[in-house]
Parts: structure tokens; sequence; C-alpha cells
């Protein structure tokens, strides 16, 4: 028996679709996870005094 293989478009929507429902979740449980809090400000304190930009090339939501 044959199993119809969906299109590569229709697994990137699938998954588009899937970050976009997830984010406020991740969202919220970033904001309230003592770990990335702590990471959070470790890096803020290490920027205090300096002028730039910055590449952010982390993954997530990209805050």
């Amino acid at each position: 028996m044959l199993t119809r293989v969906p299109p590569a478009s229709s697994d990137n929507q699938r998954v588009m679709e899937l970050f976009r429902t997830m984010l406020p979740h991740y969202l919220h449980e970033r904001a309230h996870d003592w770990r990335f809090l702590a990471q959070q400000r470790r890096v803020c304190a290490m920027l205090i005094g300096r002028v730039g930009r910055v590449l952010d090339i982390g993954c997530g939501p990209g805050l």
C-alpha cells in the first residue's frame, strides 16, 4: 500500500503555524524562568557602558 507524502511546502506551513501557536506560551515561560533571567542579567551587566550594535544569532522570538 502506498502512502501519500505531503509536499515540503505543506510541512513548512505546518511548522510555521506551530511556532505561531506556541509563541505566547514560550514568551510567558521565558519571562518567568529564573535561568533565563539570570543569563539576561549577566549579559546586560556586561553591556553596561558599551555603545554599539548587537547581532542576535540565537534562537527564539528575537526579543
